[in-house]
C-alpha cells in the first residue's frame, strides 16, 4: 500500500523574496560595472591635440523647408562617396545598414546604398588593385532570408568576394 508524506509548505514573506530579487539584481549589477575587462581590447591612448582648423564637422539632416518641403542635406555620405572617389589602394567600409530597404515609408529618399555601391564598383573598375573590405551585418539580408540587390551587385562585380 502506497503511504503519502505531505510534506510542510515553507512560507516565505513576499518581502523577502522581493528584498533578495533586489539584492542580487544590485550585486549582478555592481559586479558587471567593475568586473575587468578580457585582455587585448581596453586600450588607452595619449591624448592628441587639434586646432579648430583641424576639424571638419559633418552633419546629415532631413527637414521640411519653409515652403513645406523635404529637404535633404547629407554631407557625411557626400564625404564618403568622396573619399571612395578619391581612393586608389585601399577602401574600408563599416555599415551596419547597407540596404535600400525603406520599410512602410511613402516618401522617396536619396538612395545611399545604390550610391555606395555604384561608387564601389566604378572605383574598383578604374583600379583593379584597389583593396575594398566591406564590414556589414547579416540584417542586411534579413539573416539569409532575403536578397540585398547591393550585394548581390558587388559579389557579382568581384567573383572573390565571400558570401554574406
Amino acid at each position: 500500500m502506497l503511504k503519502f508524506v505531505k510534506l510542510k509548505k515553507i512560507k516565505l514573506n513576499k518581502k523577502y523574496i522581493i528584498l533578495f530579487l533586489i539584492l542580487f539584481l544590485f550585486l549582478s549589477a555592481v559586479w558587471h560595472v567593475n568586473k575587468p575587462l578580457p585582455e587585448n581590447i581596453n586600450y588607452l591612448s595619449s591624448e592628441i591635440p587639434l586646432q579648430n582648423s583641424q576639424i571638419n564637422f559633418l552633419y546629415d539632416l532631413t527637414y521640411t523647408d519653409s515652403q513645406g518641403n523635404i529637404a535633404h542635406e547629407q554631407q557625411i555620405f557626400d564625404e564618403i562617396i568622396e573619399n571612395i572617389n578619391n581612393a586608389q589602394e585601399y577602401v574600408l567600409v563599416d555599415m551596419f545598414l547597407f540596404n535600400s530597404w525603406l520599410g512602410k515609408a511613402t516618401t522617396s529618399y536619396r538612395s545611399l546604398a545604390g550610391e555606395l555601391t555604384s561608387a564601389l564598383i566604378e572605383q574598383k573598375t578604374k583600379y583593379p588593385n584597389l583593396k575594398i573590405d566591406l564590414i556589414t551585418d547579416p540584417i542586411n539580408i534579413v539573416y539569409g532570408g532575403d536578397i540585398s540587390p547591393e550585394l548581390e551587385s558587388l559579389k557579382k562585380e568581384w567573383s572573390g568576394l565571400s558570401s554574406f
